[in-house]
C-alpha cells in the first residue's frame, strides 16, 4: 500500500505542476518599493474544489494499476478495485473535512 500511494503521490505532483494552481500575483507597496506575492486568484477555490473531484478517481486508477501485480504474486486480495476505491474515497473525505475545518479558522 506504501509504494502505490508513493506511486500516486508522484503522479500527482507531476501532474500538479502541469495544471494552473489559480494563484496570482498581487502587488503591494514595502518600504516605498513595489513587490508582488502570489496569493489566491478568483478562481482558486473553484479549482481546488474540481482538482478533488478529478483527483480522487485518478488517485484510484493509479493505485489499482501499481497494485496489480502484487495482487497475482505476493498478496492475493479478494477485491482490488474495492478496496482501492474506498480506501481512496476514505482518504478524499478526510482531507475534504480537514480543508473545511482549516478554512474555518483562516476567514
Amino acid at each position: 500500500m506504501i509504494y502505490a500511494n508513493l506511486v500516486s503521490w508522484f503522479a500527482g505532483v507531476v501532474i500538479g505542476f502541469l495544471l494552473p494552481s489559480g494563484l496570482v500575483p498581487k502587488p503591494i507597496e514595502s518600504d516605498g518599493h513595489q513587490v508582488s506575492i502570489i496569493t489566491q486568484g478568483p478562481r482558486w477555490m473553484a479549482m481546488a474544489l474540481a482538482s478533488f473531484v478529478v483527483a480522487c478517481p485518478l488517485s484510484i486508477g493509479i493505485e489499482y494499476t501499481a497494485l496489480l501485480p502484487f495482487q497475482k504474486r505476493k498478496f492475493p486480495f479478494n477485491n482490488l478495485g474495492r478496496c482501492t476505491t474506498y480506501a481512496n474515497i476514505t482518504s478524499y473525505v478526510v482531507l475534504s473535512v480537514l480543508v473545511w475545518i482549516h478554512l474555518q479558522f483562516i476567514r
